[in-house]
Order: C-alpha cells, then sequence, then structure tokens
C-alpha cells in the first residue's frame, strides 16, 4: 500500500533524519580511529527519545508553516479527503 496523503511527508522525513544521524555517528567512531565494520551506534530507545522529539518539533513546525499546510492540503487532495473538509 503506498502512502498518498501528508504522513508520507513526516515518514520519509523521520527515515532521512535518522539514517542522518546514525551515518554521522559512525562516522564519529570511524574518525576516532573505530573500523567501520565494528562500529556500534546506541539504538535504546533512551538514546533515541531526545533525538526523536527534536525530529517531532522540527516536523510540527514545518506543519503549522504556510508552506506545510499547503503541503497537507495537497497530501489531502491525493488521499481523496480534500472533499469531505
Amino acid at each position: 500500500m503506498t502512502r498518498k496523503s501528508s504522513d508520507s511527508h513526516y515518514i520519509n522525513n523521520c527515515k532521512n533524519k535518522f539514517a542522518t544521524w546514525y551515518s554521522a555517528e559512525v562516522q564519529k567512531q570511524v574518525d576516532s580511529g573505530v573500523n567501520f565494520e565494528a562500529a556500534n551506534v546506541e539504538r535504546k530507545l533512551s538514546a533515541l527519545k531526545a533525538i526523536h522529539a527534536t525530529w517531532l518539533v522540527e516536523m510540527y513546525n514545518f506543519f503549522t508553516s504556510a508552506q506545510g499546510r499547503v503541503h497537507v492540503l495537497k497530501g489531502w487532495e491525493k488521499a481523496g479527503s480534500i472533499t469531505a473538509c
């Protein structure tokens, strides 16, 4: 099932944020002399809570901006929900 609504923007953004964060963490370890294959990034919930909260705030700020509202409306339109509003 493909996502047509505005939540796909949120999901893709979170995936991209995580990938960027994760690769930066690996890069820090490689720069400090750790072998790439031996790099170990802490992915426990306790470690990710604050980072994820920052991403949520960033997404809230986007969706409440003028650009974000246009994006949401386009997502609703693609999903066929705009006529119900």
